[in-house]
């Protein structure tokens, strides 16, 4: 997403000022999406319509197969059709937002428990590498600043949604995890008894 300024500007030919404002729309519609989205999930849980398993595999789905559609889409969209193209590239990026609201990332905080916050440290260090990694990689392959190499770049983004959201519907848990319990009968250092020595010692 980081690389929607550049396809818009080299497939879908818009100028500069309209490339600004197009570029931002799709983000502002993911931020619509999350609030609505938010609220959904709670419902969907709280009242028991759903398991909450299934509230985030069904998110999750949402946050990924359909930007992955709407990718596959995008990359055979022209600068004849440019708002169909921009039209893609609302849909793709307004769902992703779901993985933040119901799917796997609230499930981090479900399964490590005490341990959550390094587990988010974890994923959003990794979640960073496509960040500078990405755009040297698109830069390579669209050199020439064509539809065809724009479309490796979309089926090529859509093969890693898709293995990733079917990796996670596959190992989806919501409970915390064995390695996350703690050990609540664990004894504690009786800091008592060793300001007692302290003070004998001295």
């Amino acid at each position: 997403m980081t690389q929607i300024p550049t396809y818009i500007r080299d497939v879908l030919q818009f100028d500069i000022e309209s490339n600004g404002i197009l570029s931002s729309i799709p983000f502002l519609v993911s931020w619509i999406v999350v609030i609505i989205t938010s609220f959904i999930a709670d419902y969907l849980i709280s009242k028991n319509k759903l398991q909450k398993i299934s509230v985030r595999k069904l998110y999750t789905s949402l946050s990924m197969f359909t930007p992955m559609c709407a990718l596959i889409f995008l990359s055979y969209v022209d600068c004849s059709s440019p708002y169909l193209g921009v039209f893609f590239l609302i849909l793709g990026q307004a769902l992703n937002g779901c993985s933040g609201t119901g799917g796997f990332f609230i499930n981090s905080h479900e399964i490590a428990g005490p341990f959550s916050g390094i587990l988010i440290g974890i994923q959003n260090m990794i979640g960073t590498i496509p960040g500078f990694i990405g755009p040297y990689i698109v830069g390579h392959i669209t050199s020439n600043h064509k539809l065809e190499e724009w479309r490796i770049v979309f089926w090529l983004t859509s093969f890693l949604y898709c293995f990733g959201c079917i990796f996670y519907l596959i190992f989806t848990e919501v409970e915390v995890q064995n390695w996350a319990k703690c050990d609540k009968t664990q004894t504690r250092p009786n800091l008592d008894s060793e300001k007692i020595d302290l003070n004998e010692m001295n």
